[in-house]
């Protein structure tokens, strides 16, 4: 395992939060500024003008707020109190050559990670890959956004918006702000994707998990089916270049329950489990969890309305591979919105037209992968594992990880071939199963 970047690690205590982050999160700092305001007729507050309001202040929303802060009036919303402790993600090292401006969010640099069956029946996939320290990244991209002229508001809750002949009104808690273009990071908060019909949830990632101090050393795992199931759940396990440990518990579901154990089945993980000993203290610990939506997006974009990050699903079903993607377009992406700004060409087909989207036959790949892993015994996760390390074509399985298979005419016959050959019928069949629903849909 290779390091050539260190960087601070995730911040667990309101201490470790950078100033800025502090005081959003007291309500210290009002809501922003207006451009211009006038009294609202409604009887709610004033009327705030932004050419552009990014929803979300997670990473996909940061992203474009640092870069389309440089040219245009900009409003971010948030509402959380304060930004989220999230776990690492791992990318591309491409994702790093392509923005070394970001190197100090970036931690480890790895050359492998290992797919581990029940029975210990190992993969290691190699490649080039990139720990980020997400947190990091945000504090990052916070501070840009704001420098270049950029307002980031906490505690401000989006729970509607209007369409009006010149632009959008998006109200939150109790402001009412009117905008040329909002664009939609909210994730799985979002409530517009579903009540547009611009989507259609096929499952989720639940995650549960926390940070803990480390002992020892432990090869990065990018999933381990620890626990012997009918419908296998994963472990997640990073080392930090800090000397934190990343511990994540992933379950994928069809739907949410709230009767799912999921913090019974982690501390099994954190306190009995072969990891135990990799972790010094198990009572240090800083909570990491989340909920990752895999949606079958139908629309990327409504009028003045731009959908990105997991919200746009520039990768439909993993956030992981999401941040890859990201942050090899967010600047094409960014520039495109701010060329419709300017030539006022807001229209939901002239927005669909941005880059960055997953190719249609990779997401229907991806969406068929998840549709059989939603049905993964543990027995059939081996089975994958087994296929996995018989191929020993990493170079195809970093296409499948990361969503970026070549998606030509003979790209596809090469893969079909490949898998054939190596008889990995399970990999097949998700492979000819989204090409199949491509073709025909």
């Amino acid at each position: 395992m290779k390091r050539r970047y260190r960087t601070c690690g995730a911040a667990t205590h309101d201490s470790d939060i950078p100033e800025c982050f502090r005081k959003r999160a007291r309500g210290d700092l009002p809501l922003g500024h207006a451009h211009s305001a006038k009294a609202d007729n409604k009887g709610l507050s004033q009327q705030a003008h932004y050419d552009v309001v990014i929803l979300g202040a997670g990473v996909a929303g940061l992203l474009l707020a640092s870069e389309l802060s440089r040219v245009s009036r900009v409003l971010v919303l948030e509402r959380n109190e304060r930004p989220a402790v999230t776990k690492y993600w791992v990318t591309t090292e491409e994702a790093l050559t392509r923005n070394a401006d970001l190197a100090s969010a970036a931690d480890w640099a790895l050359d492998s990670m290992d797919f581990i069956a029940f029975d210990g029946a190992t993969y290691r996939s190699e490649g080039s890959y990139r720990l980020w320290n997400t947190t990091a990244l945000t504090c990052l991209l916070l501070q840009r956004t704001q420098e270049r002229g950029g307002v980031v508001a906490f505690g401000q809750t989006f729970y509607s918006y209007a369409r009006g002949r010149t632009g959008l009104t998006i109200m939150a808690n109790g402001e009412r702000i009117t905008a040329r273009l909002a664009i939609d990071c909210m994730g799985h908060q979002s409530p517009i994707i579903m009540a547009e019909g611009c989507g259609r949830i096929a499952g989720y990632y639940l995650l549960h998990g926390a940070t803990f101090p480390m002992t020892g050393t432990l090869m990065p795992v990018a999933l381990h089916n620890l626990s012997l199931s009918e419908h296998a759940a994963y472990v997640e396990a990073f080392p930090t270049s800090d000397g934190q440990l990343h511990i994540v518990l992933i379950i994928p579901a069809r739907e949410l329950r709230p009767s799912t154990n999921l913090s019974a089945e982690f501390e099994f993980v954190v306190r009995k489990s072969p990891y135990s000993k990799f972790i010094a203290d198990p009572r240090k610990r800083s909570f990491l969890g989340g909920i990752i939506p895999v949606v079958r997006i139908k629309r990327r974009a409504l009028d003045r309305l731009f959908f990105y990050g997991e919200a746009g699903q520039v990768h439909p079903a993993a956030s992981g591979t999401a941040l890859t993607r990201m942050l090899l377009s967010y600047r094409d992406v960014a520039a495109f919105l701010a060329d419709r700004l300017h030539h006022d060409r807001l229209a939901a087909s002239e927005l669909s037209e941005a880059p960055g989207k997953i190719g249609r036959l990779n997401q229907a790949i991806q969406l068929a992968l998840f549709r059989d892993i939603l049905q993964w015994s543990s027995r059939r996760f081996r089975t994958i594992v087994v296929e996995a390390d018989r191929l020993r074509n990493h170079q195809l399985m970093n296409e499948l990880f990361f969503g970026d298979f070549d998606t030509t005419a003979a790209g596809v016959a090469m893969t079909l071939r490949t898998l054939t050959k190596a008889r990995n019928w399970t990999l097949l069949s998700a492979f000819a199963g989204g090409v199949a629903r491509a073709i025909t849909t």
